[in-house]
């Protein structure tokens, strides 16, 4: 028996057993309830709440499709990702999440269907699934038509619901065609048929709405009992396969003195360049004018690019050729050497970044670049992790791709904005005054301007003033978009939201400017001229 029973059997037409269309008529009102599930929460909502009540209800009901997961603890780590995103996204949302989510739903449905989820198999398995359920449907309506319809049961609940349903139809029809019946029902029928209007009107589905979840249907069935049982886009029989079991030794690699020679020339260099950054970037005073931009900002990019770079080159020269070479290992030992000097690169790169926080604070560009440089650490400790047991080359792709979307993911959730301003915030109070440039000229969400509060008891009357005018100014535009809020319903619940328009209620006096707007523009301006400074 199979470890995972599909929503539908795609099977040649059997006779079914008496009672078979109640398990099968379970599965379709999961089916349904998904798609219930996806027209409020996703086609009907107007903000990220109603996304992240999906991402905690499908998986839940996709689940019930199946008796036994190939792997349950993989699939239940899955879904409390899927929970803390959602309540990530409960918090405060931005455009990541969504995307974040619905490949992690993608990866969730191919563990309900026994397969392991890697990246790029992962995009293909969503790919198929709008044929793949168009297909399965398909099918499975022409089975019922054929098979299931005879069976004892459902004649005998046919035989009660079909002779109730024409009896209200004709029944209905009735009471229009008669003129004493419509007197006698009319107020009632026209009080219903009022309601019943109404409710259609305004809570119908419509066209656009229907394709939606047609296509909700087709992708949800896709996903969950795909076309092609063989998905793999590197068409790899066993990614655990070791170089070692298939190559011959004592096979002399005719590129074997051009890798020598290539990892020799960039240990030489790199120990060269290291000594350089040492002295030049490190245990000194930055003197004024000091190119902050050239070497903290782009320096640091262009230092992430020499290690993924590095991580290339030694993921190249340790294939299958060199491995049955008899003269690996003192390749290995310059390797190692190299290794070592790139994990100093890489500490060289996150030292630039945090001269450039020195310098004028965090931002989120930074926290990306920090994120950045660490999953292009975790893929070159990959590289050294498949030399030294010898992996194929798809092993070390399809891990990296793991690593990147595990930092992805990490970004979502991570609420990096409120991070950014609260660090700023404390320096700015500490005395340091440029990271205030940040408040400046970058827009703030919910979260960051939360933190800004502490800043309005600021000595410095400038940065005190300019933050005033920012939460004044966006009070003022709270105010006027309440309502349009209130209309949004409960999908655009924003924890962070919730909590900025209390506390700016709460200060609503210390945000009041007494004259017209000419002074709050003035004191907007002072403030981005005072911190251009930084910039």
């Amino acid at each position: 028996m199979s470890a995972v029973e599909p929503i539908f059997d795609d099977e040649a037409d059997q006779p079914q057993p008496e009672g078979s269309i109640f398990q099968s008529a379970g599965k379709w009102l999961i089916l349904l309830l998904s798609l219930l599930a996806a027209d409020v929460s996703i086609y009907r909502s107007e903000g990220y709440a109603g996304f992240g009540l999906f991402l905690v209800l499908a998986p839940a009901l996709w689940a019930l499709l199946f008796f036994r997961p190939q792997s349950k603890t993989r699939t239940l780590l899955v879904y409390i990702m899927l929970v803390i995103l959602a309540a990530r996204m409960l918090i405060s949302g931005f455009w990541l999440q969504p995307i974040m989510g619905g490949w992690l739903l993608v990866v969730y449905a191919m563990l309900l269907t026994g397969r392991t989820p890697h990246v790029l198999e992962s995009i293909q398995y969503a790919t198929q699934s709008a044929v793949a359920g168009f297909t399965l449907l398909q099918k499975r309506s022409y089975r019922e038509r054929r098979g299931v319809w005879n069976t004892i049961g459902v004649s005998g609940t046919l035989s009660v619901v079909i002779p109730v349903f024409s009896v209200l139809v004709f029944g209905f029809i009735f009471v229009l065609a008669n003129p004493h019946l419509m007197e006698l029902f009319g107020e009632t029928f026209e009080l219903w048929f009022q309601t019943i209007r109404e409710w259609f009107v305004e809570h119908g589905p419509q066209p656009l709405e229907l394709a939606f979840l047609i296509l909700v249907l087709f992708v949800t069935a896709g996903l969950v009992r795909p076309i092609n049982r063989s998905l793999d886009m590197l068409d790899i029989t066993d990614e655990n396969e070791v170089i070692d079991d298939f190559v011959q030794r004592n096979q002399p690699s005719v590129m074997y003195a051009a890798y020598r020679n290539t990892l020799i020339a960039v240990v030489i260099l790199f120990a060269v360049y290291m000594v350089f950054e040492f002295q030049t970037l490190w245990f000194r005073d930055y003197p004024d004018g000091f190119h902050y931009s050239g070497y903290a900002h782009e320096g640091a990019f262009w230092l992430t690019v020499a290690l993924g770079l590095s991580t290339l080159t030694l993921s190249s020269i340790f294939r299958r050729a060199t491995f049955a070479d008899d003269r690996i290992q003192g390749l290995k030992k310059i390797a190692w050497l190299w290794s070592a000097e790139n994990l100093f690169l890489a500490l060289a790169v996150y030292h630039r970044l945090c001269i450039y926080v020195g310098f004028n604070g965090m931002t989120q560009m930074r926290v990306v670049g920090f994120f950045g440089i660490s999953a292009v650490v975790g893929g070159f400790v990959l590289v050294v992790i498949k030399i030294i047991k010898q992996r194929r080359f798809h092993w070390l792709i399809r891990r990296q791709l793991w690593v990147l979307a595990i930092f992805v993911y990490l970004y979502a959730i991570v609420p990096t904005d409120r991070f950014v301003a609260q660090y700023n915030v404390r320096h700015i109070l500490a005395g340091n005054p440029a990271p205030a440039v940040q408040f400046a000229i970058h827009p703030l969400s919910d979260e960051a301007a939360l933190k800004l509060f502490p800043l309005l008891e600021s000595e410095d009357k400038i940065i005190r003033e300019g933050v005033r005018t920012i939460l004044s100014t966006r009070f003022d535009r709270e105010k006027e978009e309440s309502e349009e809020r209130k209309e949004s319903g409960w999908s655009a619940y924003s924890l962070a939201h919730r909590k900025l328009l209390a506390l700016m209620n709460s200060k609503s006096a210390q945000l009041e400017f007494e004259g017209d707007q000419g002074e709050r523009d003035t004191a907007k301006e002072a403030f981005i001229d005072y911190t251009y400074q930084w910039y």
